[in-house]
């Protein structure tokens, strides 16, 4: 059964009640989480374009960002918003101003309040032949042909392709590896609100993976085909899309202890 956005801001105002102060640190291995909750359903075949970004405010207000992406690399963007008194989605020319700070804690490459905490980046090229041998990026040398003709070289040069892979992790553990695919910031992940020191990750299969300052990490049970993950601002909840079929996404809420 589908929430209503108001339950989700009673869902999440539930989750700060009690005097128990702001946690400064979070440890993965021992953390608790409830069973995926569904909040809203969202139909991008309505909408228009893929989701890049998502976020949700402290009043329980969900941005929802799509986009299409044409031939030649430019995005045509388009802004929607739904307010705790509606599951409806209305489209608004900017993101709200909320949105854009939530954003840039959310996507950084260090975790907010904890500057020592950042990705590990690597970049890797080769070149890729036809013939299926392989070369650095500053080549295309095919170790296969002792004397190659003039027509072998022509056709190797113009099957050769570069291949840039992208290689990211956080103590040590992969967050993200992807080929000619750019790491994107904060589409397969979401840190932490200061000063926790923790991430939130899909990996390679879509699940929900949570990991610390100390490289501990935990995934969160029943999370599957998990895009655009984040936390709230007060670090007591998850929430991500989950993908369902075609172009249809359900927002999902999580619980953390």
């Amino acid at each position: 059964m589908t929430l209503t956005i108001l339950t989700l801001l009673m869902f999440m105002q539930a989750g700060q009640s009690g005097t128990a102060p702001a946690r400064t640190s979070f440890d993965a291995s021992r953390a608790t989480f409830s069973s995926p909750q569904a909040v809203v359903e969202i139909d991008t075949g309505k909408l228009k374009g893929a989701p890049t970004r998502l976020a949700v405010n402290d009043d329980g207000t969900i941005f929802l960002r799509t986009a299409d992406v044409d031939r030649f690399g430019n995005e045509n963007g388009r802004n929607y918003v739904a307010s705790p008194a509606s599951a409806a989605f209305d489209r608004v020319d900017e993101a709200p101003a909320w949105v854009s700070l939530y954003w840039s804690w959310k996507s950084g490459v260090a975790a907010p309040g904890v500057p020592a905490l950042q990705f590990d980046v690597e970049v890797r090229e080769k070149g890729t032949l036809a013939t299926g041998s392989t070369s650095q990026a500053d080549g295309v040398d095919n170790p296969n042909r002792s004397d190659p003709s003039s027509n072998q070289i022509a056709h190797d040069m113009a099957s050769y392709q570069k291949v840039v892979t992208t290689t990211v992790k956080l103590k040590g553990q992969l967050v993200f590896e992807g080929q000619n695919k750019p790491f994107a910031p904060g589409v397969s992940f979401g840190w932490a609100p200061a000063p926790l020191g923790a991430l939130a990750f899909t990996d390679a299969g879509k699940r929900l993976i949570v990991i610390d300052r100390e490289g501990r990490k935990k995934e969160v049970p029943g999370a599957s085909d998990v895009l655009l993950p984040g936390w709230t601002t007060d670090g007591r909840h998850l929430f991500y899309l989950e993908k369902k079929s075609g172009k249809k996404y359900t927002l999902m809420m999580v619980d953390v202890s």
